[in-house]
């Protein structure tokens, strides 16, 4: 790719700069029958494979070829839909205490006498607080009309297989 700098001009060169830039690979060998590579896939932290598509359901047009794009995600957790979740609160019933009151006492507190600021001691404060919490505690939906992380139109037959895969996938 690095030879199009020379020959196609700034447009094509600031391309190239911004794909390094974000660290983007240009995945795509499948040449057109000009032997020109027209479609770019830039992609970055998976492993790819790009292959010419040979099972078309349509006939193909040969500027460009049709692909096959193969992807492998590590660390990829699928997305379920969200919940209409009004607001998010902290769930103390599974908070881990010990932890979060070993944390607590840990922490020196005589750092907040030197503040004149009360406001600023206070935010101070309550964001050490809250980075301790959030450590050791959940956040779960309050005031939802769906707890469900499934949309509305699914049937409670699919949901429980998905919950099913979900779970055989994970043990």
């Amino acid at each position: 790719m690095d030879d199009l700098v020379d020959s196609t001009g700034t447009k094509v060169s600031e391309l190239i700069n911004f794909s390094h830039l974000l660290s983007f690979l240009q995945v795509n060998n499948v040449f057109n029958i000009n032997g020109k590579i027209l479609d770019f896939l830039f992609l970055r932290d998976c492993s790819t494979e790009v292959f010419r598509d040979v099972s078309l359901l349509v006939q193909e047009d040969l500027h460009p070829p049709s692909l096959f794009l193969s992807l492998t995600l590590s660390g990829y957790r699928f997305n379920n839909f969200p919940s209409s979740c009004k607001f998010k609160t902290y769930n103390f019933k599974r908070a881990n205490f010990p932890k979060l009151y070993v944390d607590l006492l840990l922490v020196d507190w005589s750092f907040l006498e030197y503040f004149i600021d009360v406001q600023a001691a206070c935010e101070i404060f309550y964001s050490k607080l809250y980075s301790i919490i959030d450590m050791h505690t959940h956040l779960f939906c309050v005031g939802s009309k769906n707890k469900s992380t499934f949309p509305t139109w699914f049937l409670d037959e699919l949901r429980n297989s998905i919950k099913l895969k979900y779970r055989c996938y994970h043990s």
